[in-house]
This record gives structure tokens, sequence and C-alpha cells, in this order.
């Protein structure tokens, strides 16, 4: 086929997969970055929204979380052959 790998609908359905099959903390994790959300917003969100606003080791962690999050999604793809 001619359709881009990552364009194809049953890659985009794998996808779809991995993340539903992620903690609920991670899939929102995973959406509100992927909307390009601050991650002092972020942390609001998941950390505690009616706490005073995050420090920068809870703004910290979150990214580092992210990264691993990201780490696990992109082995698993590879696993299944849905990226390079």
């Amino acid at each position: 086929s001619t359709t881009a790998l990552h364009l194809r609908t049953e890659v985009k359905d794998a996808f779809a997969r991995l993340r539903a099959g992620l903690a609920p903390d991670d899939q929102l994790l995973l959406h509100l970055r992927l909307d390009a959300m601050a991650w002092r917003d972020i942390a609001r969100v998941l950390v505690d929204a009616d706490a005073p606003a995050p420090d920068a080791r809870a703004v910290a962690a979150l990214r580092k979380r992210y990264e691993r999050l990201k780490a696990e999604l992109r082995a698993q793809a590879r696993a299944q052959a849905l990226v390079p």
C-alpha cells in the first residue's frame, strides 16, 4: 500500500489498543501532553487540583514519568511491528 504506515487504519487501531492498555493516570498524562498542555498545568490536574501551584520537583517527576511512558509505548509498538 502507498499509504504511510502511521496513517493506516490498522496501525491507528493498534496504537489505540496500546493506549487503552495503560493505567488511567497514564492515559490522562499522555492525552494532556499530546494536547500540548504545559507541564505545570498537567501537574495541577494530575497531582491535586486543589493544592497550591505544583513545585519544580512535581513537574520534573511528571516529565520523567512521561519519558518512561513514551519509551514503554515505543517498545510495545516495535514489538508489534507498528514502527521501525
